[in-house]
């Protein structure tokens, strides 16, 4: 055991030793960094253009930044404003083994609606997916999900 070892040991120097020798005579010498003469020689940072913000925001503000341009406020004012709807998710039942969405309405507590998937909701827009916990529904063609339970 401990002469095999002990080759071990002798092989290894071995290796390292000529590999030392083999960088010493091929690799080149490291450059030396040289001093500069002036030491004292005065030196200043250059300086920073200034230029004037006003032109920069300008800049900024004329290029386009999307595809479509901003609505402007007058168009904003003309659309009609969103309001809430009258009727609110109560809850969602489990018939058999499909779900089915529960909606009260604001004016009448007790007047309760059940909808299947592919039925509309009051304002017109269909549901797409009825799930425990949150509901599909297509706006526009666009699906948005909305959540069940919370306020």
């Amino acid at each position: 055991m401990w002469q095999k070892t002990r080759w071990t040991v002798i092989v290894t120097s071995i290796i390292f030793l000529v590999s030392v020798l083999l960088m010493w005579l091929f690799l080149p010498a490291l450059p030396v960094a040289k001093l500069q003469k002036n030491i004292d020689a005065d030196w200043q940072i250059n300086t920073i253009n200034k230029e004037d913000p006003k032109i920069k925001a300008e800049q900024l503000i004329s290029r386009t930044l999307w595809k479509e341009p901003a609505i402007s406020s007058a168009a904003q004012a003309d659309a009609t404003p969103l309001t809430a709807p009258d009727w609110r998710i109560a809850a969602v039942i489990k018939v058999g083994s499909t779900n089915e969405l529960v909606i009260s309405f604001n004016d009448k507590p007790n007047n309760l609606q059940t909808l299947k998937v592919g039925d509309k909701l009051p304002g017109g827009h269909p549901v797409l997916r009825i799930e425990q916990n949150w509901i599909v529904i297509s706006i526009n063609g666009k699906k948005s999900m909305l959540p069940v339970g919370r306020n």
